[in-house]
């Protein structure tokens, strides 16, 4: 039975996030509410309310369920690939606002801050003499960083690949942050 439980809470939890992915595609995300998703993913209200406090936990653990499963333990970049993969299979199929991606970007961009911080605090453990570069300043700098190249990218409706963009932002980090490593104060 546990099992069976299981998947059915995927299942449900799943719908609502695509739910939620189309309807912003359709509208500004200001403008969504709790109804339209439950309408489109057929959830009932108390099952919602079950899993997510609103549409805002909604939206966050879909994009935590990107940039938290990609890559954990390895460089501060490594959520890149599958979040650029993420957006090139719905820059295909429709755009959604600028107002809507400004709030959602924001929401990623404190995420990515947050996820590389805390690795970054944890590498560091045991270590003893301080880092090269804050882990506060590091985090902001490659999450804020992303955000430029991803809204660049989808701007320009550039032809780069995901990957080809992965490595575009990989060289940015590197290049900068091997500087400041380097660099005499």
């Amino acid at each position: 039975m546990f099992g069976k439980e299981d998947r059915r809470v995927e299942h449900t939890r799943r719908a609502l996030h695509q739910a939620l992915i189309a309807l912003v595609r359709e509208k500004d995300y200001d403008q969504i509410a709790v109804r339209e998703i439950l309408d489109r993913a057929h959830v009932s209200r108390s099952t919602f309310y079950t899993h997510f406090a609103g549409k805002d936990e909604l939206l966050v653990s879909g994009i935590e369920g990107i940039v938290m499963t990609s890559g954990r333990g390895h460089a501060p970049t490594s959520f890149s690939l599958p979040i650029l993969e993420h957006h090139d299979q719905h820059r295909q199929t429709g755009r959604m606002s600028r107002q809507t991606r400004i709030a959602l970007h924001g929401r990623l961009r404190a995420l990515i801050a947050r996820r590389i911080r805390e690795d970054a605090r944890r590498s560091m453990v045991g270590i003893g003499e301080a880092p090269a570069l804050p882990p506060d300043l590091l985090a902001q700098f490659v999450a804020s960083t992303f955000i430029v190249v991803l809204d660049w990218w989808l701007d320009t409706r550039s032809p780069l690949s995901p990957v080809e963009m992965d490595e575009v932002f990989c060289s940015l980090v590197a290049h900068a942050v091997h500087g400041a490593r380097t660099a005499s104060p």
